[in-house]
C-alpha cells in the first residue's frame, strides 16, 4: 500500500472487489470477495469457499467470513469518504455499496498498482523469459500446411508446460494476409511458404502477464515490402523507447514512434496506439497514445508496439515490455 497516493485519491478507505486487485493486496486468487484497505490496514472478506485457505495464508491483515450485509456494512458505514473501483464495478453493485456507505468516491483500480514493486518486476521478468522461449519454439512449428489454430494450441500447451498460469489473453497467430489484422484470431487457414507469421502471446506468473509480439517467416519471405516495413517498425519502436524516462508523457512517445512511420510514408497504416501499461492486466495504466497526458513514473511498466499493416497482404508489429527506471528505462 506504500505506492498508493492517498492524498491524491482523497479517501479514507477503498473497497476492493476486482479479483485481480484482491490478489494484488492479499496474494489470494479468488473469484469473489472484498478487501477493505486503509493507509495502515487490510481486511479480507471471503465466503465459505475460500475462508479456510484465506485464514491460513493471508498474514498481512484480518480475514472475516463473509455472510452478506450484516458482515460488511458495520465495517464501512463510518468512513466519510470511501473509494470504490469505478472502472470495474457494475451499476448494480454500486447501488448495493451505497446501502453500506453513501459517501462513495470513484477511483480507477488500476491506479492502485500502477507502480510495480520488486515482486511484480521479478514476476514479469520470469513471464517474459518463458514467453520468449516459447516464441522461438513455436516459430519452428510454422511450416507449410499447418493451420493457425494448430500452432495456437501448441503455444497454449507449451506455455502451461513451462509454468504459466491461465493466460490473460488467447494467443494471436496470424499468417500471411491475416497478419494485417492487429488482433486476428487463429483460424483454420493453412500457412504457406514464403509468408510472414505474427505471434502475440504471453505467459502469466504470479498473476502478472507479459505481452510480446514477434514476426517470423515460413521459409524465405516473398514480399520484399514486408521486409522493408519491418525495418521501419523496428526503427520507430527504438526511437520511442530511447526517450522513455520519468516525467515523459505517453503522448510524447506515441508521437515519436508515429513520426518515423509517417515520414516513411506509412502513416495511414499505423492504426492503433503505441502501447499501454502492463501488469496484472495485459492492458492497464499508464497508456501510450495520443491522449496519454499522465507523466511516467519510476516503476511503471509499459509496452511499446508500433505496427504497419498492409491490407490483404500482411503486417508487422514489434512489441517489447519496458520498465521506467529512476532516470531512464530498461527493456525487460
Amino acid at each position: 500500500m506504500k505506492n498508493i497516493d492517498w492524498k491524491k485519491l482523497g479517501v479514507e478507505a477503498i473497497l476492493i472487489t476486482n479479483p485481480k486487485n484482491i490478489r494484488h493486496f492479499t496474494n489470494l486468487n479468488v473469484s469473489f470477495g472484498f478487501v477493505i484497505i486503509t493507509p495502515k490496514t487490510k481486511t479480507l472478506l471471503v465466503d465459505g469457499r475460500y475462508y479456510e485457505v484465506a485464514k491460513n495464508s493471508f498474514k498481512t491483515g484480518k480475514t472475516i467470513l463473509y455472510k452478506g450485509d450484516k458482515t460488511i456494512k458495520p465495517l464501512l458505514k463510518d468512513f466519510k469518504k470511501l473509494g470504490y473501483e469505478a472502472d470495474f464495478v457494475t451499476v448494480k453493485f454500486k447501488n448495493i455499496f451505497e446501502k453500506w456507505n453513501k459517501n462513495l468516491v470513484e477511483i480507477n483500480g488500476q491506479e492502485l498498482r500502477i507502480i510495480k514493486d520488486d515482486f511484480a518486476i521479478k514476476s514479469l521478468k520470469k513471464a517474459i523469459k518463458i514467453t520468449k522461449k516459447v516464441m522461438k519454439w513455436a516459430a519452428k512449428k510454422c511450416v507449410p500446411g499447418i493451420t493457425e489454430k494448430e500452432v495456437a494450441r501448441h503455444i497454449v500447451f507449451k506455455l502451461k508446460e513451462m509454468g504459466s498460469e491461465d493466460l490473460d489473453y488467447q494467443p494471436i497467430v496470424a499468417s500471411g494476409p491475416n497478419s494485417s489484422l492487429p488482433h486476428a484470431h487463429p483460424s483454420d487457414r493453412k500457412m504457406e511458404k514464403g509468408e510472414t507469421v505474427m505471434f502475440d502471446f504471453a505467459a502469466v506468473i504470479n498473476g502478472y502477464t507479459a505481452d510480446i509480439t514477434r514476426n517470423y517467416a515460413v521459409g524465405k519471405l516473398k514480399d520484399l515490402e514486408i521486409i522493408k516495413i519491418k525495418k521501419i517498425v523496428k526503427k520507430s519502436q527504438m526511437a520511442g523507447i530511447k526517450k522513455i524516462k520519468p516525467g515523459v508523457k505517453g503522448a510524447e512517445i506515441d508521437a515519436i514512434c508515429r513520426k518515423v512511420i509517417v515520414d516513411a510514408g506509412y502513416g495511414d497504416k499505423f492504426i492503433h496506439s503505441t502501447g499501454h501499461g502492463l501488469g496484472r492486466d495485459v492492458h492497464e495504466l499508464p497508456y501510450v497514445s495520443k491522449k496519454s497526458k499522465t507523466p511516467f513514473k519510476k516503476g511503471n511498466v509499459i509496452t511499446i508496439e508500433p505496427g504497419i499493416y498492409l491490407e490483404g497482404r500482411g503486417g508487422i508489429r514489434i512489441e517489447d515490455d519496458v520498465l521506467v527506471t529512476k532516470k531512464s528505462y530498461k527493456i525487460l
